[in-house]
């Protein structure tokens, strides 16, 4: 059996990593990454999906 020992912060910061992909916040990272209108207009996002 293979063991991995984190600090607290770390496996907090693994957690919530986890949880933002479960709920494909990633995704929407990548989108606005790629897009070249270099504007987000803050009342568009739908800060409740987040």
């Amino acid at each position: 059996m293979d063991k991995l020992i984190l600090s607290t912060k770390d496996g907090d910061a693994m957690q919530e990593t986890l949880y933002l992909i479960k709920h494909g916040v990633n995704n929407v990272i990548v989108q606005r990454e790629h897009d070249d209108s270099e504007w987000t207009n803050v009342d568009d996002i739908d800060w409740d999906k987040l």
